[in-house]
């Protein structure tokens, strides 16, 4: 039965001759829908705000970890059973970091690094991956809407929500069906429904919508479906944290998501990404390509700004192993005491959010203005104070996401250098 909430209003006018009764029924469809969104909205940012709370300092203590155990494992002969084990402490340790990573996307202040994206690239770049995460009993299919164009996101963060999406396919298709991908392109004016709905606001969207043959879900299920670690499966195969994460990633990119479901039916999901004006200069693989910094002949004067002293002496060793000579600070205004009495230093590696009155921001930015020749890296669990929304659009310097090994910040390291060569 199709049923719709309304408003009743009865009203009496007594003549001579009759009594008149007015009924007026007013639709409050709109009215509850804002209401629905409303109290979704509130959850979802309550949530957000404990689970990326507990992200951040996840991400200092597995930095600590991971840390030590890179350290410690150079130390030993690569075979013998202590780095073997070593090495399995710190895998699980990134799987760790990967989860807090997804916690972060759910609270909406993962540290996203937007690119122009091609959709078609990125959906064929992951023609091989896709079909290997979906098994060989479900069928794949691409269907590209023409002239698509640009969308402006964090590459690795569409390339998650995909594999994500394709899991949960995969799961809801245990004897096999189908898995379609479409993109169209959506211009939405003042007029247009979807106009109306949150943060969708007008403007051109490109519209990717994934649909499987699937189960299916009950309405009462697509009530909670992105509620951060609810899950319809099985106890050990499912953190419940998948479609939460691409809920996150998509509202902090600028864009929606939807979902359509029917037990017996199947389930589509549609994302609106907001349209780039940018061109694509690379594909979103292609930025994993640069070569390492591993060797050990740097000669480069590094100071290192972290008020945790944990992960400061962790990163201090990482660059010293690479044959950086490095000074160390905990606040913006030791470091800028330690830049005045050493002109030489050549970069500055530092926290965003620090205490003292001033974030790593504002001292990266008066030491442009007082040293020019410096070059700037961020580091961060998660931007916060200054870019607290907008998790790294406005960064003036590139950015390595805590925790991080020694080998990604050699990479940041050598992708620096080159930029500002």
């Amino acid at each position: 039965k199709l049923t719709k909430p309304v408003e009743v209003a009865f009203s009496i006018t007594k003549s001579k001759d009759n009594v008149s009764i007015t009924c007026l029924i007013r639709d409050m469809s709109d009215r509850a829908r804002l209401e629905t969104q409303l109290r979704q909205s509130q959850k979802m940012d309550a949530i957000g705000k404990l689970t990326g709370g507990m992200a951040h300092d996840f991400n200092n203590l597995l930095g600590v970890i991971m840390g030590n155990l890179d350290l410690a494992t150079m130390e030993l002969e690569k075979d013998s059973t202590a780095a073997k084990r070593l090495d399995t402490a710190k895998r699980a340790a990134e799987r760790g970091a990967d989860l807090t990573h997804r916690m972060l996307a759910v609270a909406r202040r993962q540290p996203l690094q937007p690119k122009p994206v091609d959709i078609d690239i990125t959906i064929s770049e992951m023609a091989d991956m896709l079909p290997r995460t979906l098994g060989p009993d479900i069928e794949m299919q691409y269907n590209a809407g023409k002239n698509i164009p640009n969308v402006l996101v964090d590459p690795s963060g569409l390339e998650n929500a995909f594999l994500n999406l394709a899991i949960n396919a995969r799961d809801a298709m245990p004897k096999g069906g189908k898995f379609y991908i479409t993109t169209d392109v959506l211009h939405l004016t003042e007029d247009s429904p979807l106009a109306h709905q949150e943060d969708m606001h007008p403007g051109s969207y490109v519209q990717i919508a994934v649909t499987d043959t699937g189960d299916g879900m009950t309405a009462e299920t697509m009530s909670r479906v992105f509620e951060p670690f609810f899950t319809t499966k099985e106890r050990g195969k499912g953190t419940g944290l998948g479609l939460a994460m691409i809920y996150g990633f998509t509202k902090q990119s600028g864009g929606n998501i939807q979902i359509y479901s029917e037990p017996g039916v199947g389930t589509t999901i549609d994302i609106f990404l907001p349209v780039s004006d940018e061109i694509a200069l690379v594909s979103s693989s292609s930025q994993d390509n640069s070569p390492y910094l591993i060797n050990n002949n740097h000669t480069e004067k590094v100071l290192v700004v972290d008020d945790k002293y944990e992960l400061l002496e962790v990163t201090v060793s990482y660059l010293e192993n690479m044959g950086f000579e490095v000074l160390a600070a905990t606040d913006g205004k030791q470091a800028l005491l330690s830049l005045q009495n050493n002109p030489d230093i050549e970069i500055l590696l530092t926290d965003i959010a620090m205490p003292g009155g001033m974030s790593g921001v504002e001292l990266a930015a008066e030491v442009r203005e007082k040293f020019p020749a410096v070059k700037t890296l961020y580091m961060s669990g998660f931007p916060s104070g200054v870019i607290v929304d907008k998790s790294g659009v406005d960064l003036d310097a590139p950015l390595i996401i805590k925790p991080f090994s020694r080998t990604k910040l050699a990479s940041a390291l050598d992708e620096l250098l080159q930029i500002v060569a």
